[in-house]
């Protein structure tokens, strides 16, 4: 099935598996990125069982995620947290390994407009090397960020009373705006 998919996506493509209780699936080695042909696909493959096997899950109790290689100008993350007593904040920065390795974060208080979110957006590191690696469409890119913050923040409106979480990395840059590829959600403890 895996090959009869990567053969309608075309190929380079990605094999994730969402094993239960793994909230960092890159981390414990449960992603293979840039599998460029069936050979690479059937190795993917079988080095995920034997990581899945490792890990104690059962195999078959394990969905395969197979997507599309997107290649992006730069990786963000963009998400939402739960601070006590605070409440709810729209987080943002640098995605992918950079987040934890540079901890370059901006934080915004949720129910902001979005001019806000746009200045915010802006003056961040992230913004910026973002915008960069955009080029002459950065300013397009920055309104593709604000959108994805809004809705974030549209989300902490709506559902703010069980959601704990969401973790949207990474966000890709891509030529058309910005394409989140994963997401963690939390829900608050019972």
């Amino acid at each position: 099935a895996a090959k009869s998919a990567a053969q309608s996506l075309g190929y380079p493509v990605v094999l994730k598996a969402l094993a239960p209780g793994v909230a960092h699936k890159a981390k414990a080695g449960l992603v293979e990125t840039g599998i460029g042909d069936a050979a690479t696909l059937d190795a993917a493959y079988n080095s995920l069982a034997a990581r899945i096997a490792y890990l104690g899950c059962n195999f078959s109790d394990v969905p395969i995620i197979l997507q599309p290689m997107v290649r992006s100008q730069a990786e963000l993350f963009a998400g939402l947290t739960w601070e006590p007593p605070l409440g709810h904040f729209l987080i943002f920065g640098l995605g992918g390994v950079h987040t934890e390795i540079l901890d370059q974060v901006t934080l915004i208080p949720t129910g902001v407009d979005e001019l806000t979110l746009r200045q915010r957006v802006e003056e961040s590191i992230a913004g910026r090397i973002a915008v960069a690696a955009a080029g002459k469409d950065g300013g397009d890119l920055i309104a593709s960020l604000v959108g994805v913050l809004s809705a974030l923040d549209r989300l902490a409106a709506w559902h703010g009373n069980v959601l704990e979480s969401v973790d949207v990395n990474p966000l890709l840059v891509t030529n058309s705006g910005c394409l989140a590829v994963d997401a963690l959600v939390t829900m608050h403890p019972p």
